[in-house]
């Protein structure tokens, strides 16, 4: 007995706040090195990096964190909410879109996630950490 499998139309969408990781590899000194640290074979990284295929979690994570210094957050929200208050570009084969992080802050700022937060002070507090770690790194 066969089984038919039937293309439903993609109901949300996945979306990266920039820079991509393609960005953040083509802007890195060595990026044969940035591949040797996370442990994926270089032409794997690249790939991987510029998503030409579907990739694990845990596969995106090594080539963010392990390699180019940057940890992964995933948000699950309702869907629509982000195109209602964004302007997202669709990059390779509609996988994925990309929002700006002047963006995000307002997404944040619209959504009030939670009232005792203060948003400004929350990206003014990573940005701030982000510094501390390039100059720890160095």
């Amino acid at each position: 007995m066969t089984t038919t499998h039937y293309k439903s139309e993609q109901k949300g969408h996945l979306y990266i706040v920039g820079p991509t990781l393609e960005i953040l590899a083509l802007s890195c000194t060595n990026l044969k090195e940035a591949a040797y640290t996370s442990g994926i074979e270089y032409s794997n990284f690249l790939k991987a990096c510029k998503m030409e295929n579907d990739i694990r979690i845990s596969t995106y994570q090594k080539c963010a964190a392990e390699s180019l210094g940057k940890d992964v957050l995933i948000i699950h929200l309702p869907c629509g909410i982000i195109d209602s208050l964004t302007a997202p570009k669709v990059h390779f084969k509609n996988r994925y879109e990309t929002i700006e992080q002047r963006e995000l802050v307002t997404l944040f700022r619209e959504l009030k996630l939670d009232e005792k937060i203060q948003i400004e002070e929350f990206m003014k507090t990573l940005h701030k950490l982000s510094i501390k770690n390039k100059i720890e790194t160095i």
